[in-house]
């Protein structure tokens, strides 16, 4: 297999992760710990894309380490203030915030 051939299994790996969990996440309704927002999150990369290009034209084995970071250090962010401390409503905590919001739908934790 040649370095093109790796290169493009590597980037369809990669591509296939981000879906599977981008899918599986955001099904998950979470309420912020800063604003008490109930609802779907957004996701947020860090890191920046024209770097990761760069890296990847550049040097193959730094643009996949820094491909593989932003993959794995998307967090959840609140629409409303923007905050990166949204929690899954189901959780203990996410339990406690939607008692003291008076949100319907929560879950008494036993």
């Amino acid at each position: 297999m040649t370095i093109w051939g790796i290169i493009i299994l590597v980037a369809i790996v990669i591509a296939g992760y981000r879906y599977y969990q981008n899918k599986k996440d955001m099904n998950v309704e979470r309420i912020c710990t800063q604003c008490g927002s109930i609802g779907k999150h957004i996701k947020k990369t860090k890191g920046s894309f024209w770097i990761e290009l760069v890296l990847w034209i550049a040097f193959i084995i730094p643009g996949l380490i820094y491909s593989i970071w932003r993959t794995t250090s998307k967090q959840p962010i609140c629409p409303r203030c923007g905050h990166s401390t949204m929690i899954p409503i189901d959780s203990p905590m996410g339990q406690k915030l939607a008692k003291e919001q008076n949100y319907k739908k929560a879950k008494s934790s036993k």
